[in-house]
This record gives structure tokens, C-alpha cells and sequence, in this order.
């Protein structure tokens, strides 16, 4: 075990707290290793500071040098393992016993602070071993889906040579091999060699989000044509405007992309049969703003406070419609890496809003 700073600042402090109330003029704190069956230990902090005890040890096989008069030793022992060794002495009076009481305390916190430490030491490393076994499954799988995407890839371009431009099939050809680059890109991009702690996995893009200018319309226009033949199948209808207003905000297209798939799905995947999705493209002042609505079924008053928190689904956890609760957390963490803002208003029964509002690129700033 290799020590901490705050486990090696708790050792020097109880050892400068012996010092000043019952007079220790030397003293050290060992933690032990198992080794062949035998303690190995290792100095963890001694008094005066910055003064080696190792003297306090014994030497070869023996032990007669450790206990004698005006010294003490207290072993540090946790669910009756030894996990150290509290070592004191003081040469002008002999310990009283309600000072080995007081020596046997401080054995007992620095007992608990040691085997804390070991544990935590153990947890980070069992949780950094999870985390390659699930990278390199990751790795595996990413690897593996490249086959069959390029598959997909070749035979949606020979169905695009062999059809028409007027054909009413060709804007799905184009839908599939948009989506299938953009499956490419995200194949890339997890491919990259990375060991992030959980909380920095939120994505799979790049955890430094590079804004530029992006036309909103140019954006939307390929899901548009995806989010039509998806209402189609779906029953529902499909509603934009504001198209005829450009609207360039700063931002990742990437990013961007995403968080407006996820809410294009969640609104064809939560209204009913005969209902309506509506995309709305805007501005004020400052900002760019892209919403969408639908007539579904709505979202609980007292759900919408954690309607954000990743894998939260609140009454839709109870229904029969699939779903991860990440969708919609993964979309708010891009739109504030980005400098923007996801919002909802939503009414039980009478469907959702949400609204992505992200800065004008400079150049579109209008005057206050």
C-alpha cells in the first residue's frame, strides 16, 4: 500500500499529540504488509518530524529491542488484522495506565484511518480495472460494428445509382447513408485510446467542445427529411417553422446534431397515433432558439426537477414504451458545453416543449 498525504498528516498529527500530552520524545507509525506470512513494515511518519524512526524496530529475527523501559508498543489491528504498528518512548518515567489507555485510542483511529485507506486503495483499483474491461468491450464492439456499417454504406450508394433523382425513394437512400456517417463519426471518435473516470463519460464526443458557426437550417434540413418518413411510419404529423429566417448560432454540428435527434425521438416516441411534432427555429436578441413540441402524453409536474438526471425516467419507468433515461441528460450536458440551454415546459395529457437556445455567432449579434 502506497501511503497518502492524508493518511501520512494523520499519523505526524497523532504523533505531535502524544508528544504534547504525555511527553513522547520519539515516536513512529509503521503500516504492515503481508509477506510470506510475515508483517513487512514501512515507516508512515515519525516524531520529531523529518527524523527517520526505523530505529525503533527491531533488527534481524529479533524482537528484545522493540519493548523496554519508557517504550511502547501498540500494534494497530482492524477486524483482528494487523494493519500497523504505533511505536512511542520517553526516557524519564515509565507509562501509568491511564496513558497506555490514551496510546491504545490513538492505535485505534490510526487502525481505522489505515485500514480505510486500504480499502479505498482497493475500490480505486478494482474500479479502474472495470473501467479497461468495459473500454476494451467497447473498443471490441466498435471495431466489430465497422464491417457491417461499411456494408450498409456500399449497398444504400449502389441503391442511390440505380434510382431516379424524382424518385419518391431517393430522400430515404440519403437518410440512411447520412445516418450511417454519422454512426462512422461516432465509431471514430470511441475508437480513440482513453481512460476517463465515470463522471467525464457522458458522451462520446470529445470532453473540449469546439464551437463554430453553424447554420441552423442547413442543420435541421437532413433530419427534417429523417423525422418526416418517422412520423409517417409513426402516424403522426410533422410541423416547421421559421425556416424562412436564418438563424446561425455558435455551436458543435456534431453536438448539436445529437441533442436535436434525441428530442425529434423522444417527441415521435411519446405521442400517440394522430398527434403532431413540431420543430421551431427563432431568435432573440442574443440567442438562437430551436424547439420541439409535440401533443403527447406529457410530463408530470412533480417529474420535470430531475427530468434532466441521467437514467431518470420518472412515470414513463412504468410504461410499456423502451427507453434508458439518457437521452434527455446527454442532450442538456451538450447544450452547456456548448454555452447554451435545454428547457421544457411540458403538461400532462397535452405534450412537451423543449427549447435549445444557444448564442448568435458574433458576426449575427443584433443590438440590445
Amino acid at each position: 500500500m502506497v501511503p497518502s498525504l492524508d493518511l501520512t498528516a494523520l499519523a505526524q498529527a497523532q504523533l505531535q499529540l502524544l508528544a504534547e500530552t504525555l511527553g513522547v520524545v520519539s515516536g513512529a507509525v509503521y503500516v504492515a504488509e503481508s509477506l510470506e506470512d510475515r508483517p513487512q513494515f514501512t515507516e508512515l511518519a515519525a516524531y520529531p518530524h523529518g527524523e527517520s524512526a526505523l530505529r525503533l524496530l527491531p533488527t534481524g529475527d529479533g524482537w528484545s529491542g522493540l519493548v523496554r523501559a519508557g517504550r511502547a508498543a501498540v500494534p494497530l489491528l482492524y477486524d483482528r488484522e494487523l494493519v500497523g504498528l504505533l511505536v512511542a518512548g520517553r526516557e524519564d518515567r515509565d507509562w501509568t495506565d491511564r496513558e497506555r489507555q490514551q496510546l491504545q485510542y490513538a492505535a485505534e483511529t490510526l487502525a481505522l484511518a489505515c485500514a480505510l485507506e486500504r480499502r479505498c486503495q482497493w475500490l480505486e483499483a478494482a474500479q479502474a480495472a472495470t473501467l479497461r474491461r468495459e473500454q476494451e468491450f467497447l473498443a471490441t464492439l466498435f471495431h466489430q460494428l465497422r464491417n457491417p456499417l461499411t456494408a450498409i454504406r456500399t449497398f444504400a450508394q449502389l441503391l442511390r445509382r440505380r434510382l431516379r433523382p424524382e424518385d419518391a425513394n431517393a430522400p430515404l437512400v440519403t437518410g440512411i447513408l447520412q445516418e450511417a456517417k454519422h454512426l462512422q463519426e461516432l465509431l471514430i471518435e470511441g475508437e480513440q485510446p482513453r481512460l476517463l473516470p465515470p463522471a467525464e463519460m457522458r458522451s462520446l464526443l470529445p470532453a473540449a467542445m469546439d464551437c463554430t458557426p453553424v447554420e441552423a437550417i442547413a442543420l435541421v434540413a437532413p433530419l427534417l427529411e429523417h423525422a418526416q418518413a418517422r412520423v409517417q411510419t409513426l402516424g403522426l404529423t410533422l410541423e416547421v417553422y421559421g425556416l424562412e429566417v436564418p438563424v446561425t448560432v455558435q455551436a458543435n454540428p456534431q453536438a448539436l446534431r445529437e441533442v436535436l435527434e434525441n428530442l425529434m425521438d423522444n417527441a415521435c416516441k411519446y405521442t400517440p397515433v394522430g398527434g403532431t411534432v413540431c420543430l421551431h427555429l427563432s431568435t432573440t436578441p442574443t440567442h438562437g432558439q430551436i424547439t420541439v413540441a409535440d401533443t403527447g402524453v406529457g410530463i408530470p409536474a412533480e417529474d420535470l426537477p430531475r427530468l434532466f438526471e441521467r437514467r431518470f425516467r420518472g412515470r414513463q419507468a412504468q410504461s410499456d414504451i423502451a427507453g434508458t433515461g439518457l437521452g434527455l441528460a446527454i442532450a442538456h450536458d451538450l447544450v452547456q458545453q456548448m454555452g447554451g440551454t435545454l428547457t421544457v415546459e411540458s403538461t400532462v395529457g397535452r405534450g412537451s416543449r423543449f427549447t435549445v437556445s444557444l448564442p448568435l455567432a458574433p458576426r449575427l449579434q443584433l443590438p440590445g
